[in-house]
């Protein structure tokens, strides 16, 4: 059984071979190629100028059908698809024909001439030498108005000398020409022969819709025509509840359920939006985006110190906890609304972050006298202003600190602002000396003010050296004094130093103890009793004796050195 079905199908594929394969051999039903002629035989002289043969061309086609057949801009090419001439109509409504069983003859402009002889169409050679058929190897093809090859005919002996390809007939009765796509389908032969029944027929066709290609000859159905001689449908009314004829729908409206016109807030979203979605905001584009987080503006430097090119800035700051990308936000400087202020592609502000935006990036000037600055986001929907500033300083920034727009002379770009600094004025305390009274057995050294214990025991004394003497008050030696109170030749005291009066010798001064207003009164006490004075004494006595006790070796070893006893 599946040989038998294999055996049908073989069968079945080879008699469509067959039958299609006859047909495509078969006496082609459209236009053919008829004659193609290269050149004349020799030359002629036409006004004095010798014409070469090449240049005398000459081809027909020829309707292979009964039916005529439209030929309007279709062309014969060369093997170098170059175009030899076109059957181009000088106006649209104009077309070309040929009836059935009919020729048409196309000759170079010498052929014409040297011939007198007027074909259907004729055309230039564009090389006077060659022509524009090649006589030893070329290819005609003959294409629709589509660029569709409808013939051809192709050949590489040559047809110098007059020789021409003429397309073989079928025995008569037959009108037609053989045609199996094949150079068998010609004949080389040495004399042309024109046809005489070249019958070209040129005619005008009335187009009823001239917005319509191609030819209608009646107004199709349901259209109407227009004072331009465009076919039209009838108008329709496509918005019955807006007011006037809308014969389409207006610009930023969508048809409801309801079949009415209704605005649609939201044209970048899919669907019909009456009112902008929540969390959302709609531009003057009719568009819809959602809400722009805040931001704040928190610094502008209007007047930096030195050059305004590259260092004056605006300062954002970004409160929210999420990244934004500033390619939504712009703002505007001053009263200027013209003109707005967009940042560059791919900037973004981090959460928390402090951002500033300086003016070699984003070519804005900020005015020293009075100003604001504006930041707003998709059509201009305000999202932070500055409160306005005047007459800005050289080097302060016009900042929001606690909440309030000021002045501060600290610059903190993409930090948190801070207050003026404010010099403060601080003057400068002497403090008064104040010596504290010595203890008893002591005294003041005029020389360093400090004090000194007095030295009671003069037997125990080591005797003055030469030039000095002993003080009866202190019992230490000094210098003796050389010259007297009021002599001219003292050498006068330093800066902050006085003479003293006993001794004639400069000391510091000591700085006084305030004075009071009025003058201490004398307070004579006399004390008859002498027991503290006994008990003092006899206490002193035993703390004396103590230490002679306990230093002994030391003060043993203090007065051999002293007196050099070995």
């Amino acid at each position: 059984m599946h040989k038998l079905y294999l055996a049908l199908l073989v069968f079945f594929i080879f008699f469509t071979a067959v039958i299609f394969g006859q047909d495509a051999g078969a006496t082609n039903a459209g236009v053919a190629i008829y004659q193609v002629q290269a050149g004349d035989a020799s030359n002629t002289t036409e006004n004095g100028f010798i014409t070469t043969p090449a240049t005398r061309e000459f081809i027909s086609i020829y309707n292979n059908t009964d039916q005529e057949v439209d030929i309007t801009d279709w062309c014969l090419l060369n093997k170098s698809d170059k175009s030899i001439i076109c059957f181009n109509t000088p106006a649209l409504n104009i077309y070309f024909h040929i009836p059935g069983y009919s020729y048409v003859t196309i000759s170079s402009d010498n052929f014409a001439s040297d011939h007198k002889y007027e074909p259907d169409f004729d055309y230039l050679t564009t090389n006077t030498v060659s022509g524009s058929i090649v006589a030893s190897s070329d290819t005609i093809k003959l294409v629709d108005a589509n660029g569709t090859s409808i013939d051809e005919i192709s050949w590489s002996s040559s047809l110098s000398g007059g020789s021409l390809y003429q397309r073989n007939k079928e025995p008569l009765p037959s009108q037609k020409l053989i045609d199996t796509d094949s150079l068998t389908d010609f004949t080389k032969i040495s004399l042309l022969v024109i046809p005489v029944n070249h019958t070209l027929q040129e005619f005008e066709v009335f187009d009823a819709c001239k917005n319509i290609s191609g030819i209608q000859l009646t107004v199709p159905y349901g259209y109407e025509v227009d004072n331009l001689g465009n076919c039209i449908l009838p108008l329709a009314d496509i918005c019955s509840n807006l007011a006037g004829l809308q014969i389409a729908l207006p610009v930023g409206y969508l048809l409801d359920e309801n079949g009415d016109c209704q605005h649609d807030v939201c044209l970048n979203i899919d669907g019909l939006q009456l009112v902008t979605p929540d969390g959302m905001v709609s531009d003057d584009d009719g568009k819809c985006y959602t809400r722009p987080l805040p931001l704040r503006i928190t610094e502008i430097l209007p007047n930096p110190s030195g050059s305004d090119i590259g260092n004056e800035f605006i300062e954002i700051y970004n409160p929210n906890s999420v990244d934004i990308d500033l390619v939504v936000y712009g703002f505007y400087v001053g009263g200027d609304y013209d003109h707005k202020y967009t940042f560059a592609v791919g900037a973004h502000i981090g959460p928390g972050q402090y951002l500033a935006f300086y003016n070699d990036d984003i070519k804005f000037t900020l005015v020293n006298t009075a100003s604001s600055v504006r930041l707003v986001a998709l059509s201009n929907l305000l999202i932070d202003e500055t409160i306005a500033y005047e007459d800005a300083g050289d080097g302060t920034t016009w900042a929001l600190i606690d909440k309030t727009w000021q002045w501060t002379n600290q610059l903190t770009p993409n930090k948190i602002n801070l207050p003026s600094l404010i010099e403060a004025k601080v003057d400068v305390i002497i403090p008064t000396l104040t010596l504290v009274p010595c203890k008893d057995g002591q005294y003041r050294s005029e020389e360093t003010h400090r004090c000194r214990n007095i030295i009671s025991d003069v037997a125990d004394l080591v005797p003055c050296a030469e030039g000095q003497e002993r003080n009866p008050a202190t019992n230490r030696c000094r210098s003796i004094a050389t010259a007297v109170l009021g002599d001219s030749t003292l050498k006068p005291c330093d800066p902050g130093q006085e003479r003293n009066p006993e001794t004639n010798r400069c000391r510091n001064i000591i700085a006084t103890m305030p004075t009071a207003d009025y003058a201490p009164e004398q307070v004579n006490v006399k004390n008859e009793d002498y027991t503290s004075w006994y008990i003092m004494g006899g206490l002193g006595l035993v703390a004396v004796g103590y230490a002679v006790w306990e230093w002994r070796v030391d003060f043993s070893r203090l007065f051999k050195k002293l007196f050099k006893i070995k």
